[in-house]
């Protein structure tokens, strides 16, 4: 393409002209094992009905033993909790199941996402996956997990990706902070955003201390400026989305283990910091999750 449409736009032509309902959607530095693909199919067919993408598990290229993530589950933070985040192949469960949100990497059915739509190109880049997998669950499809599949995922792309270290760089701090914002503010209840308001008021000062550490307070003040902006675009969106749901946000969203940057639990300090963050938010979850 002449035009950069960021990775929702790239997977949405792929999707335009594929002529077949699966379609299998990799990033440039994924590389399946060569059973991933068929081990996958054999997912959807369990189910072809309801089973809208497929996900498998990812592992580092650098380390395939080590697994990257089996998919995310949505905190209710609107951040992703990454499941089995390096965890060793051999000492996690291998079993098919189902999830409610994916990253990159999937087996697609068109047929089964029509509803719900395809890639958002507003995101641009991050969110993207979350918000079309969240989607197609919240319309009463199926989003399934297949560890069994494994797909060795590299390094990335530079300056955006982020494996290793706690550096943002200015172009991630935007597209994170504004895109959790329309993520939250397409997909929650109005119920859910009033009773989650004062914890996602607490975790966005949180946030803003990150990126004013990282050198990114600039970045955040940007992407804040930009939600606002297209706010009337959100909740256009936000009804559409809102009128296809048929799965409450109770069965979306949780309070797991808070996933943050690697490396910045390097400190003894920074990870009781962490251990602090993580049992108020979940003491905060157990308390209101009865509401959602």
């Amino acid at each position: 393409s002449p035009v950069n449409h960021g990775a929702a736009g790239g997977r949405n032509r792929l999707l335009e002209a594929a002529q077949t309902d699966l379609v299998l959607l990799l990033d440039i530095d994924s590389f399946p094992e060569p059973d991933s693909l068929q081990l996958m199919i054999d997912a959807y067919e369990a189910d072809p009905d309801r089973i809208a993408i497929v996900h498998p598990r990812i592992v580092q290229e650098s380390d395939p033993t080590l697994t990257e993530y089996d998919g995310t589950r949505v905190h209710f933070l609107g951040t992703g909790s990454v499941q089995n985040r390096h965890a060793r192949v051999h000492a996690v469960s291998d079993q098919t199941r189902i999830v409610t949100c994916t990253g990159g990497n999937t087996l697609v059915s068109k047929r089964n996402v029509a509803e719900s739509g395809w890639y958002d190109e507003d995101f641009f880049f991050g969110y993207e996956d979350q918000d079309f997998t969240v989607r197609a669950t919240l319309s009463g499809k199926l989003c399934v997990q297949v560890s069994r599949a494994i797909i060795r995922h590299g390094e990335g792309t530079a300056g955006v990706s982020m494996r290793t270290g706690v550096k943002y760089s200015s172009t991630r701090a935007f597209y994170y902070t504004r895109n959790r914002q329309y993520f939250i503010f397409k997909t929650y209840a109005w119920s859910t955003l009033l009773v989650l308001a004062p914890a996602l008021l607490v975790y966005e000062m949180m946030q803003l201390a990150f990126m004013v550490w990282s050198g990114n307070g600039r970045p955040w003040a940007r992407a804040w400026l930009a939600f606002l902006r297209t706010f009337g675009s959100t909740m256009r969106k936000r009804r559409r989305v809102q009128q296809h749901r048929v799965v409450p946000d109770r069965e979306i969203v949780c309070g797991d283990p808070m996933t943050f940057p690697f490396g910045l639990d390097s400190g003894r300090w920074l990870r009781r910091a962490i251990g602090l963050v993580d049992t108020f938010f979940n003491s905060y979850w157990r308390v209101v999750r009865p509401l959602i």
